[in-house]
């Protein structure tokens, strides 16, 4: 059942607008990490091929350190896309629960109605 998107269902707190912002953020935050890991990870690469660094690595172990930086990097790569995922889920799942301790009550006090039954006047 949907809620009505109404002034005072805002006001009331009944209409939650944190669940929609999250899918936002959660979509600004993925593109976000992702452009950043995959600059961290080409700069990686850059340092080891080209870059002049303190450790002065030659041949087979080059090789071997550019090739464990890439699985490193692929592994680190879907850790943080899952972790962030379940972040946002957590805080979705609250706003879920809301909304369904809302549905219980709102059933139940339609419930309570129906079995109150107005007194007969007994002339």
């Amino acid at each position: 059942m949907a809620k009505k998107r109404s002034l005072s269902n805002y006001f009331g707190f009944r209409w939650l607008i944190t669940p929609t912002i999250i899918k936002i953020l959660h979509i600004i935050g993925l593109i976000l990490l992702n452009l950043a890991m995959i600059g961290s990870f080409i700069t990686g690469i850059i340092v080891l091929v080209v870059g002049n660094t303190q450790v002065d690595l030659e041949g087979t172990i080059k090789i071997l350190a550019i090739i464990g930086f890439i699985i490193v990097g692929f592994i680190t790569f879907f850790l943080v896309n899952i972790l962030w995922r379940m972040i946002c889920e957590n805080i979705i799942l609250f706003f879920s629960i809301h909304e369904m301790i809302s549905g219980i009550e709102r059933t139940s006090r339609d419930i309570e109605g129906k079995m109150i039954e107005p007194e007969e006047d007994d002339d």
